[in-house]
């Protein structure tokens, strides 16, 4: 099988689930909206942002090293490497995940009543806290699938948690009220290690019952060399990076405006459905490539994705902000069409995340897991200083611009890093023809939606079809992608062709 098929095959898999999970995620959101109120709402999300802030400390960076090791392990025969990785890694989860728990349930009270300013987050985060554990050994297990190629099992982990988390919460939000999503998320975390943990011996790795586990000190030293570069990164993304937003807002706002902000990010993180599939499958491919020393395929593979997210994200974002009240009011109910112009400024934050994925799971792939550490870092730090610059005198609005600021300079630090280690051509012209039908395709929606006097439905079908096909015709008048190249394309598809030329 070509890699070309390889990926986007792991790719489609992918995004199928992310789309299923997109859909539980948004219609558990829905419920609580119009369950709780705004500021128990916002409260929820305010205790689940805290305790994800401390995922960077459970593991070490070490499931995530499992991407990077497993291929070589595979491609070399080294089985018992393998299985020590794997018992080491679920080791530590399951104590570190033991003990921040404990933590968590000693300073429940303290904590909602001087930093939550509620006496109902006590309850929130003692079951927040235990599912923190199971949470820990979710994604050892999902990053193991991840480093196998698994993509059918790692993508729909999150997928059957999310189910657990809405069926919990539209059974028991009556009766539990606020504590009812928290339930959920425990109970959707203890499924998941009951179904996936048996596939991962029986369907990933069925060597595994009949190996024997090495582990090494050395060995230990090289996982550890690799993840200790990562805890700064991962502290980066969930403290100082996307949780210390909502942190912010929560010591310097109001539990509404942190409601608002969390709905808002919600409907932005729809573009997920193109850098997750992305993220899923070129961390470990790029990790196999590397390993074979093939940095000119990489290389090539990096080059269209530049071109192509680009063209697949820009009308996604040209959405949220063309159509940000519809959007808001649809999901969660008119008292949170508040965040229209948050969406906007996500929106686009989300088309600079796609970018940033690409690079930094090649950083991790290639085994520079320090420079994606840098990038992060750079990220992280620009959000805490115009975090408190910009969220206490300007809110939401703050922290929406904030997360724009902070993903521009991961961007720019990434793109400045990449070359010294594989060759790929920036289309900057190709971008900027892009952005161009991209704009057009924003304003087409604009004008007919204030030309339009139909059902919003159908003004908005109406909107779009003539945005998509002004779009798609001026990706092509303006050869910012071609026929022949489409077909090149298809012709690396088409499953005859691909295994007879595998270098195609």
């Amino acid at each position: 099988m070509s890699y070309t098929r390889k990926a986007l095959r792991g790719a489609f898999v992918s995004y199928i689930f992310l789309s299923l999970s997109t859909v539980a995620a948004l219609a558990i959101k829905a419920v609580l909206a119009r369950g709780l109120s705004v500021n128990q709402f916002g409260l929820f999300y305010a205790v689940l942002a805290f305790v994800g802030m401390f995922t960077f400390l459970r593991d070490l960076g070490l499931s995530e090293a499992q991407v990077r090791f497993i291929p070589g392990f595979l491609h070399r025969g080294q089985l018992g490497r393998l299985k020590g990785l794997l018992c080491l890694v679920l080791s530590i989860q399951v104590v570190s995940g033991a003990l921040f728990f404990l933590a968590f349930s000693l300073l429940a009270t303290w904590l909602s009543t001087v930093y939550f300013r509620n006496e109902a987050a006590a309850g929130i985060i003692v079951l927040l806290g235990l599912s923190f554990l199971f949470e820990g050994i979710v994604e050892a297990i999902s990053m193991a699938f991840n480093a196998a190629h698994s993509i059918f099992l790692q993508s729909s982990m999150q997928f059957l948690q999310l189910l657990a988390v809405l069926v919990v919460s539209v059974l028991s939000l009556d009766r539990l009220g606020v504590r009812a999503p928290a339930l959920g998320y425990l109970l959707g975390g203890l499924l998941a290690v009951v179904v996936y943990f048996p596939l991962l011996h029986r369907v990933t790795y069925p060597f595994l019952a009949k190996t024997g586990i090495q582990l090494s000190r050395k060995d230990v030293k090289e996982y550890l060399g690799f993840s200790i570069p990562l805890v700064p990164a991962t502290a980066a993304i969930d403290f100082l990076y996307g949780k210390l937003t909502v942190a912010l807002l929560t010591l310097f706002g109001t539990l509404s405006q942190v409601a608002l902000f969390s709905a808002a990010l919600t409907v932005s993180k729809l573009l997920r459905h193109v850098f997750d599939p992305i993220r899923t499958v070129l961390f470990p491919m790029s990790a196999e490539l590397w390993e074979k020393g093939r940095k000119d395929r990489l290389g090539e593979g990096i080059s269209l994705l530049y071109r192509y997210a680009l063209i697949v994200t820009l009308p996604l974002a040209g959405i949220l902000i063309a159509f940000p009240e519809e959007l808001l009011r649809i999901l969660f109910g008119e008292q949170y069409t508040a965040g229209i112009s948050v969406l906007r400024i996500l929106g686009v934050a989300m088309v600079l995340v796609t970018y940033v994925t690409i690079l930094e799971a090649v950083f991790m792939g290639i085994g520079q897991s320090a420079l994606a550490t840098k990038q992060i870092w750079a990220g992280g730090i620009i959000n805490l200083a115009a975090g408190l610059l910009l969220i206490p005198k300007y809110g939401m609005l703050g922290a929406a611009l904030t997360l724009l600021l902070a993903l521009l300079g991961r961007l720019a630090l990434g793109l400045a890093s990449l070359g010294r280690f594989v060759r790929v051509h920036s289309p900057w012209d190709s971008w900027l023809r892009t952005t161009l039908a991209a704009a057009v395709f924003v304003g087409i929606i604009t004008l007919l939606k204030t030309k339009l006097a139909l059902a919003w439905w159908l003004e908005a079908g109406v909107a779009l079809a003539a945005a998509s096909a002004a779009y798609a015709g001026l990706l092509l008048l303006l050869r910012v992608i071609s026929k022949e190249e489409l077909e090149t394309l298809w012709r690396r598809l088409r499953p005859l062709e691909a295994e007879a030329a595998q270098n195609v």
